[in-house]
């Protein structure tokens, strides 16, 4: 089974106290690059969240937000005086100048960090409950990965069918490469006026079709076509094992490439070729 690194997971949790929500977005990486947006309330828990994130995604570039609401009979303000002090002698100033007499308490207020939130220190309870929440973001992140990567399962294994059925389709353009390849060194046997000797002209059809032989290629990206599939099927956590696999098949597709010497047999192995792209970019998506 396959898992896709893009994933989205939300949980969300209230209580007469807060309302606490936890959003989990996950893209592609080689590594796992992880990103907190949480409240300055929870900084004391963010190695936990730092631990518990690397334990369930292991890869991928993942941003982890937090949004905390308390509700209003249960909230503390506090009013920063010194803060409040300095805004209202500037705006007392500005007011002064301008010939203004407008209240300015309800715009001082609403000045930035004047009115803050009192802040509490968390029991070891509120901390389960965080990281609990948490859990169940990511796992409902880890979902959304198993449903894309069985979407990506289907498409990987059409492109490699794909692949084995073209290298079906060049057996029968291999006899006539083959038959021209004959036609040819015989009738430069006779342009030249050479009298025909069997045994050499036969030895130079062998030493041609040895070199355009294309049956260990076939054997070997059969082989990794197969493997592609057994390890798509097997353990999670596979990209790096079919990003190699993929490379393999793609030397194979090459070497086919190069010893075709016919264009039906070269327009299949363009064909090959770009499945195999298609994926390369799939792979990279793969955790």
């Amino acid at each position: 089974m396959i898992l896709s690194m893009t994933g989205y997971g939300k949980a969300e949790k209230e209580t007469p106290d807060f309302m606490l929500t936890v959003e989990v977005r996950s893209l592609n990486s080689k590594q796992l690059d992880l990103h907190l947006k949480i409240p300055s309330l929870f900084r004391p828990f963010e190695q936990d969240l730092r631990q518990l994130c690397q334990k369930t995604l292991q890869r991928g570039k993942v941003e982890l937000s937090m949004n905390l609401r308390e509700t209003t009979q249960n909230s503390a303000y506090m009013i920063d005086e010194q803060l409040f002090d300095r805004y209202h002698k500037q705006l007392q100033e500005l007011a002064q100048r301008i010939g203004s007499t407008q209240d300015l308490l309800g715009q001082l207020l609403r000045m930035p960090d004047v009115l803050r939130q009192e802040e509490k220190v968390l029991d070891e309870g509120y901390k389960k409950e965080v990281l609990a929440l948490t859990e169940e973001a990511l796992q409902n992140l880890s979902e959304h990965r198993e449903k894309e990567g069985q979407a990506m399962h289907a498409d990987l294994i059409a492109n490699a069918t794909s692949i084995g059925m073209l290298l079906d389709e060049l057996a029968p353009f291999e006899e006539e490469r083959n038959q021209k390849l004959k036609d040819r060194l015989q009738g430069q046997l006779e342009q030249w006026k050479k009298e025909l000797d069997a045994s050499r002209f036969h030895q130079e059809v062998v030493y041609y079709l040895e070199k355009w032989d294309i049956n260990e290629e076939r054997v070997r990206l059969r082989h990794h076509l197969q493997m592609f599939r057994e390890v798509m099927d097997g353990e999670t956590r596979q990209g790096r094992k079919l990003q190699f696999v993929a490379q393999e098949i793609g030397r194979e597709v090459n070497t086919i490439g190069s010893k075709c010497q016919n264009a039906q047999m070269q327009q299949r192995v363009v064909q090959m070729k770009d499945h195999l792209e298609q994926i390369k970019e799939q792979l990279g998506n793969i955790l």
